[in-house]
């Protein structure tokens, strides 16, 4: 499996998309595929954002969700709070991303039908009483 991939499970497990066994094993593959032990929820959110953005987000992917949401530079600037010049040194990979611009490119980077597509459309088979 590619970043992308663990990028994509990631954020089908932290947006609640699919089934709920669907996510756990989710989760558990990402355990295996990131090398790391999740003690709990938090646990999970700190260390897949840390994994993240050491090993799956550029600049070049910031500046393609800011011009996917149609902001300039200074409109996510004012929005992360921080200056534009800033935006231009993470986005020229002059500075490591911070964590809202990180939860920035993950809530606007990927098109909506993208997500969509992550989706287990099939209904859950149930027993009849």
């Amino acid at each position: 499996m590619d970043g992308y991939s663990i990028k994509d499970m990631y954020t089908m497990v932290r947006d609640q998309l699919g089934g709920f066994c669907q996510r756990l094993d989710a989760v558990s593959k990402l355990e295996e595929l990131t090398n790391q032990d999740f003690k709990n929820t938090a646990d999970f959110h700190d260390k897949m954002e840390k994994y993240l953005s050491s090993n799956m987000y550029t600049g070049a992917d910031l500046k393609s969700a800011r011009k996917l949401k149609g902001y300039s530079q200074q409109t996510l600037a004012w929005k992360l709070g921080v200056s534009k010049q800033f935006i231009s040194q993470m986005e020229g990979d002059k500075m490591p991303l911070i964590t809202k611009a990180l939860r920035f490119i993950e809530n606007n980077g990927m098109p909506d039908h993208y997500k969509a597509d992550l989706v287990d459309k099939t209904p859950l088979k149930t027993k009849e009483l």
